[in-house]
């Protein structure tokens, strides 16, 4: 897990997205390294066992839209509800 210290705010949100094509520890800090950069993301944690990704954000700062281009910019495919 990457957990950004310097964010800001108390408007928390969390999600879990369910992703394919994330195979190995190298995957999930691929993933996290790319989602941790966004301004607004406390926390982010890759698990490629169970294909999910779970973010904790500042739901005043950033939406799930931002957070759905940056995975697919990622290269991972990402399976919507």
């Amino acid at each position: 897990m990457l957990v950004n210290h310097d964010a800001e705010g108390d408007t928390f949100a969390e999600y879990t997205f369910i992703l394919r094509g994330m195979s190995c520890p190298d995957c999930e800090a691929a993933v996290e390294r790319s989602i941790i950069a966004i301004h607004g993301v406390y926390s982010v944690r890759a698990d490629a066992m169970h294909e999910q990704l779970m973010c904790e954000y500042d739901a005043t700062v950033l939406d799930d839209a931002t957070l759905v281009t940056r995975i697919r910019e990622s290269g991972y495919l990402l399976v919507m509800p």
